[in-house]
């Protein structure tokens, strides 16, 4: 499973719209939606910002490639 749709499947679990997760992210609507698609590879602060929104592991949201 891709690291995007394991976010969205996530969200949906929580009952999050994406602008839901946005707003607790603070970042734009359209930026949760273009992740989630891996249109946008989110960077360090903002996988950060996603796990501790989250409540999970970095590692296990955005597993390194081998």
């Amino acid at each position: 499973m891709k690291d995007t749709s394991l976010l969205r499947m996530i969200r949906l679990m929580r009952g999050w719209t994406q602008a839901q997760f946005a707003r607790r992210l603070r970042i734009d609507r359209t930026t949760v939606s273009r992740i989630e698609t891996g249109l946008v590879t989110p960077g360090p602060a903002l996988r950060q910002r996603i796990a501790k929104v989250l409540e999970m592991p970095e590692e296990s949201l955005f597993p390194k490639e081998q």
